[in-house]
């Protein structure tokens, strides 16, 4: 196996998921031994690999909920897949790079579950779609600097995530009052 190592300098001209990816495909490239495998189809695979994955959480997270407290296991699984697998969350969370069906069929697949989910909280259309983009951004920026130990003086983790998810359900609760959604959570 190859020794891997990022000097500062790549480190801060890279972001953290090509970082990562560049990582996995290395690890391919080791266990394989065959050098043909182009980048570009290894990102395809791994994003596919993670939506199917994620996916497949997500379903179980909510099994059972609706609503706001589906959206709330939806955040903390999302949270929970990109702790356990950081790379397939970086591969999941990057925009589609060439031309594939079964890549935009799992963006597909994964924003029409969340976006069934945010129609139950009363958001729909525009709305839920900013909704789902600031849910992600949330999700990948919290467990970014998580892993990074960036935080200063952070007492919890999971404290500062679910508060964190308590005012995004807030303020989409806020969006599907424009509805008339009862903005009615189940305590926890």
């Amino acid at each position: 196996m190859s020794e891997r190592s990022f000097n500062v300098d790549q480190m801060l001209s890279a972001s953290w998921d090509q970082l990562l990816a560049r990582d996995l495909a290395s690890e391919v490239k080791d266990f394989c031994g065959d050098k043909r495998y182009p980048f570009p189809e290894l990102r395809r695979f791994f994003a596919i690999k993670g939506y199917r994955d994620l996916l497949v959480r997500l379903k179980t997270a909510c099994k059972d909920q609706t609503s706001f407290d589906a959206l709330k296991s939806v955040a903390r699984e999302m949270r929970q897949y990109a702790l356990d697998r950081p790379a397939l969350w970086a591969a999941t969370s990057r925009t589609a790079t060439i031309d594939c069906a079964e890549w935009r069929a799992g963006d597909k697949e994964l924003y029409d579950f969340i976006k069934s989910i945010l129609a139950e909280c009363g958001v729909h259309g525009q709305h839920a779609e900013s909704a789902w983009y600031m849910l992600r951004s949330l999700v990948r920026g919290f467990t970014m600097h998580q892993i990074l130990g960036s935080f200063s003086q952070v007492h919890s983790y999971d404290e500062s995530f679910e508060r964190m998810v308590e005012i995004y359900v807030a303020g989409v609760c806020s969006v599907g009052a424009s509805a008339r959604q009862p903005c009615a959570t189940t305590p926890e």
